[in-house]
């Protein structure tokens, strides 16, 4: 269940690797994010040994990548982070995940490393676990 963050009240002793900057809305800077997906989060980083870089958490109903669809997305409950990692660091982020139970992992491997990134979840929503590309 997804909980409100501000940047006055981010637990940061908990999530120590990970900012409300960066899980946050880009774009309105709202924060509704799940306990147990930072919790999980917080683990695959201590497990991975490196920081992981994260490019999108919550995004807000209004978001560009959001607004359109029929169906809300799991960024949009608080469920998803997508983590930019390419090569070996992403074949040892996704053996962690797995371990951990994300529920959805989708993998987008192709072009440039830079723009390379696993999509991690922890929705129960239709069939799960599930592995997907982008």
């Amino acid at each position: 269940m997804q909980e409100e963050y501000t940047e006055e009240t981010w637990p940061t002793q908990k999530w120590p690797n990970f900012s409300f900057r960066e899980i946050a809305c880009r774009e309105t800077g709202l924060c509704f994010i799940d306990p147990d997906l930072m919790n999980r989060l917080q683990d695959l980083r201590e497990l991975c040994g490196f920081a992981l870089i994260v490019t999108s958490a919550y995004r807000a109903p209004t978001h560009t990548a959001e607004r359109d669809k029929s169906t809300p997305g799991t960024h949009t409950q608080g469920l998803a982070v997508d983590l930019q990692v390419s090569g070996a660091a992403a074949f040892i982020v996704l053996v962690e995940a797995l371990q951990l139970e994300f529920t959805g992992i989708g993998v987008q491997q192709k072009g440039e490393h830079r723009t390379r990134f696993l999509h991690l979840d922890i929705s129960t929503a239709g069939a799960r676990p599930t592995l997907f590309s982008y």
